[in-house]
């Protein structure tokens, strides 16, 4: 070891010892050189600290709200506009514009009463139960949809009560991508069906 002599900010004369090997090189015992040790903890710190401050912008942090997946009372499919369905195409109608303009092309036979029964229990039952009087178990956690049996629905023409299935209403979903036009149409010869 070399004892130097250096001057500091001020002038004064301060002593210093010289190692024979640089600092950088100097090595705890059998460990990585002090300075790499060093800069490799402040690297981690620096890491760790922009990581953690950054990672409420990432991905995951939104808890899977935003995603891609349908939201409650969401229409499923956006219809691109002027697309033909594959059975022909069929107009967008507000509920009161059916009411006064859609004739039920199905005749209400047992057949077709039978099918939209089928329907009617997969797709309509959960809120309006199975008997349509609007006890299914959804309606017991949630605003009950009107009894389809009463005079409320069934004084409403065909047209409405398909513009309804078709559109949704105020709490109701549209249901217009899961039925074709055709299920619809035997939904509403099957809610005819349930007059008391």
């Amino acid at each position: 070891m070399k004892a130097v002599c250096k001057k500091n900010m001020s002038n004064q004369r301060i002593l210093s010892f010289r190692f024979p090997q640089p600092c950088s090189t100097v090595r705890a015992a059998g460990g990585p050189p002090r300075d790499a040790t060093r800069l490799f903890r402040n690297g981690l710190i620096i890491f760790v600290l922009l990581g953690l401050g950054n990672s409420w912008g990432m991905p995951w942090s939104t808890d899977l709200y935003d995603q891609e997946s349908m939201k409650p009372q969401e229409l499923q499919i956006q219809v691109p506009e002027d697309s033909i369905p594959v059975d022909g195409k069929t107009e967008r109608v507000p509920r009161d514009v059916a009411d006064k303009t859609l004739k039920n092309p199905i005749p209400s036979t047992s057949e077709s009463i039978e099918i939209g029964k089928q329907r009617f229990e997969i797709t309509c039952s959960p809120c309006h139960g199975l008997s349509g009087k609007g006890e299914g178990p959804v309606s017991k956690k949630f605003i009950p949809p009107p009894d389809l049996t009463g005079d409320f629905v069934q004084a409403r023409s065909d047209g409405y009560v398909f513009g309804t299935i078709t559109n949704g209403g105020a709490i109701m979903p549209s249901y217009r991508v899961q039925l074709s036009p055709e299920q619809r149409w035997h939904i509403v010869n099957y809610i005819r069906s349930l007059k008391k």
